[in-house]
């Protein structure tokens, strides 16, 4: 095999291995949901096709075992639920009344992260990400904030088109900033919460009148209530009359849910050694029984109502941005 053959082989198998790493599975469902695939800015290939948000999909109903792959919209309606893992263990779970898109780059570039991004136009989302593995370095995208992730247990949410976006930490750190002044961010601590809404300001000038689009900042501790309405709303109901799948499949959302374990313990192993501890004393081996342990925790220190942060006596600099996000 010749030099340049071998060098094109190496980049498919390095291509396929990067991709497959990005691919979420569903492992369980609640309700009726859709997965749209294939977008073009045009009706192509066989249907049925959805437009959404300016662009053409396939749809397709979602069920147990598929996948969810590069330029892919995830929908939930009312009552309905997904929860998705990927091949090393992270995880995501989508809440009601949903819709994000997920993206990554299929080029590796010198010096830049190929982790995926993540485009919630709507809806909740919750995240476990493990600092080590391949979604450490992703972005989440929602109508005001953009969010660098390194590895953490976050609630993200958006609500409606155009109304607040905000973000819980229950493990970690997440840096938040205005998406239209993306060089200025803060982290947000576990424990933490921020809100960011659209503001537009006038200025007037001998000339003209200029309009400058940013968003206000809000960063408060997470509130018990909060804490309840995260866990209830990444809270999986399935029914004995969900859709049956076949041994193969049953078995692979079998490693997927143990693998999903395995992750979020070395997760919190790395930064609560403690409740690492005691979760392996319990022998706790179910990954929602996990995460009632960690609110439950995180909800000891919690305050009933909402103690504001002053923001401006953070560190709001470039420094933050750096750390998190991909200078481009």
């Amino acid at each position: 095999m010749n030099l340049l053959l071998k060098t094109l082989v190496s980049l498919l198998v390095c291509s396929s291995v990067m991709a497959a790493s990005h691919v979420g599975i569903i492992v369980k469902k609640q309700g009726k949901a859709e997965l749209l695939t294939s977008p073009s800015s045009k009706v192509t290939g066989k249907g049925p096709h959805v437009l959404f948000e300016g662009t053409y999909y396939t749809l397709k109903k979602v069920r147990l075992g598929l996948k969810v792959g590069n330029g892919s919209v995830v929908r939930t309606g009312k009552g309905a639920k997904l929860k998705i893992v990927y091949r090393n263990g992270d995880q995501f779970n989508i809440g009601e009344v949903t819709a994000y898109r997920v993206a990554w780059s299929s080029k590796k570039v010198k010096g830049k992260s190929d982790a995926s991004t993540i485009n919630l136009m709507y809806g909740s989302i919750r995240g476990i990400v493990n600092k080590k593995g391949p979604r450490s370095g992703m972005k989440v995208k929602t109508r005001h904030a953009v969010m660098g992730i390194r590895g953490t247990d976050f609630h993200i949410g958006q609500a409606g088109s155009a109304g607040k976006s905000s973000v819980s930490v229950l493990r970690g750190k997440v840096a938040v900033a205005d998406i239209f002044k993306p060089k200025k961010a803060i982290e947000v601590l576990q424990g933490f919460s921020a809100e960011l809404k659209k503001e537009v300001k006038t200025k007037t000038s001998k000339k003209s009148k200029l309009k400058e689009t940013a968003s206000t900042m809000e960063l408060s501790k997470t509130t018990k209530n909060e804490l309840t309405s995260i866990q209830s709303d990444s809270a999986i109901v399935t029914s004995k009359d969900d859709e049956k799948v076949s041994l193969k499949v049953q078995k692979e959302l079998v490693k997927l849910e143990k693998k999903a374990v395995e992750n979020t313990l070395s997760d919190i192993k790395d930064y609560d050694p403690e409740l690492y501890k005691s979760l392996k004393k319990r022998k706790i081996s179910n990954v929602d029984e996990i995460n009632n342990a960690v609110v439950a925790q995180v909800e000891e220190s919690a305050p009933e109502k909402r103690v504001k942060v002053d923001i401006d006596n953070l560190n709001l600099d470039a420094d933050v941005y750096d750390k998190y996000f991909n200078v481009e």
